[in-house]
């Protein structure tokens, strides 16, 4: 009898040391853990409660561009400009680029309208003030530096650049592993764990912790956080650690992530590595041209296998229904995206050359836009209860240089199940596009804007920050590491 009290005594001491030091223990990220997570957040991705038809205008007849204005913008060749013309050019030539802002650029109301734009045509009048001639170089400066209120990232003056000055990059440490068990988040150093109390004196350390994957594919968190980027390699935070009454400071380097070499010899590739099928795409080929199908042929050569990777990075876009296309090749059903979309189109006397006539109203269709007003056209994403079925899971990579249609493909594919983005934050161009291309008439300076408007709610999406992934990691190294989770968790 007391041997059995003592040795019930024993066994109940035993488990009630191991319930004490339980949450002290590793507890390994495990993917199923990881990728139900990814699922239940990009079906509660929020959308805008902005009313969109609040940046709907109607003008008089004069404040429309006529079609032989029309023409003389978007129609006229291309041509070196001159170094210098006329002060009755330059008004001339400011004063029908002003009216065409007006009356065909989608986003015009939603970024200020005449308030903004009026001063901003003043102001570079003003430039020109009575001098009999007027430099084109200086004329385009004050062009650009009067409308530099807009963010839109497709909006240019004088020649595109795709510029990462002054867009929100990723900085991260990844070289100090991050684990979590139940007591909180901490690094391992000779055995022994200390946790993160606070960073840049903020307990809220989350903010600066991001799931990502390490050398041996395994799920890990890193040190990160997205930054005005002015031409800066480095940042820095400052960690506060702990172990029991003891604290430690240390100011923890991060460096900046780097997007894809540029050396990539082909703007569509179709290999596999390791028996995982993967799709590079530097570009999202237009829709009615033999790259736009190639393109969306790929749909079908991976959307049998259980794991595929879509490499977008360094992808700066292209067109928007090629992506759709793609998405409706590879899971059978259309997608609805996550942003308000507003179309402005005909307002002009003469029509966009971007779209072709035979197929406009397929065009609406894909694009799931209903005509509201007599230029507008509207799609608004509907609430849903669950995500569109998807058997298999596909990584998309990503990284800064990931733009315009290629975030419009990646936020559609957040409509479907098993969708896991790894890299960094893109580059964050989707509020607008670049279909209207032009040249004023007298300097020849080059311009281009949109025709539509979308918006989404700032925790998905910001114009400059772009889309941010699931998975955290140097862009560059985004397919070998990804090639490494994929082996590491069995998931082929």
């Amino acid at each position: 009898m007391d041997f059995d009290l003592k040795k019930t005594f024993t066994i109940l001491f035993i488990i009630g040391l191991i319930l004490i030091y339980l949450p002290y223990y590793k507890k390994d990220i495990t993917f199923e853990k990881a990728l139900e997570k990814i699922n239940h957040k990009n079906l509660n991705i929020p959308i805008s409660k902005l009313n969109i038809k609040d940046f709907i205008s109607e003008l008089p007849d004069e404040d429309i561009l006529t079609a032989e204005e029309h023409t003389l913008l978007f129609s006229t060749p291309q041509v070196i400009s001159p170094t210098a013309i006329t002060r009755k050019e330059a008004i001339y030539d400011v004063d029908l680029y002003f009216k065409t802002l007006k009356s065909s650029y989608a986003a015009y109301d939603y970024y200020g309208s005449d308030e903004k734009f009026s001063h901003a045509k003043k102001s570079v009048l003003s430039f020109i003030g009575d001098n009999d001639v007027i430099n084109v170089d200086k004329l385009k400066k004050s062009l650009k530096d009067s409308l530099s209120f807009i963010p839109d990232k497709h909006f240019y003056i004088g020649n595109y650049n795709l510029n990462l000055e002054n867009t929100c990059r990723y900085y991260s440490n990844s070289t100090l592993e991050i684990f979590k068990n139940r007591i909180g988040y901490y690094v391992e150093y000779q055995g022994v764990y200390y946790y993160i109390r606070s960073i840049n004196k903020d307990e809220n350390i989350e903010n600066y912790l991001n799931l990502s994957i390490n050398a041996y594919g395994k799920l890990v968190y890193n040190l990160g956080i997205l930054e005005k980027y002015f031409g800066q390699a480095s940042s820095k935070l400052n960690i506060v650690f702990y172990r029991g009454e003891s604290e430690y400071i240390k100011d923890i380097d991060l460096k900046l992530s780097n997007t894809l070499s540029d050396e990539s010899t082909s703007p569509l590739e179709y290999t596999t590595r390791d028996d995982v099928p993967i799709i590079s795409s530097r570009e999202v080929p237009y829709n009615i041209d033999i790259d736009g199908m190639d393109f969306i042929n790929t749909a079908s050569k991976v959307k049998d296998s259980p794991v595929s990777i879509l490499d977008l990075r360094g992808n700066t876009g292209g067109d928007i229904l090629t992506a759709l296309n793609w998405i409706n090749e590879y899971f059978g059903v259309s997608s609805q995206g996550k942003g308000l979309f507003l179309l402005l189109y005909g307002r002009s006397k003469d029509a966009p050359s971007y779209y072709d006539f035979n197929t406009f109203d397929k065009d609406l269709k894909t694009l799931q836009l209903e005509k509201i007003d007599a230029y507008y056209y509207e799609h608004i994403p509907k609430t849903k209860k669950e995500l569109n079925k998807n058997l298999n899971t596909i990584f998309v990579l990503t990284d800064k240089k990931t733009s315009s249609a290629a975030e419009f493909f990646v936020e559609h594919l957040k409509d479907f199940e098993n969708i896991v983005v790894v890299g960094t934050n893109t580059y964050g161009s989707l509020e607008s596009s670049n279909v209207e291309l032009g040249y004023l008439p007298h300097s020849h300076i080059e311009f281009s804007y949109g025709n539509w408007l979308r918006l989404y709610d700032e925790k998905f999406f910001k114009e400059g920050e772009g889309i941010k992934p699931d998975l955290w990691v140097n862009g560059q190294d985004a397919l070998d590491l990804t090639l490494k989770l994929i082996e590491n968790y069995n998931l082929k």
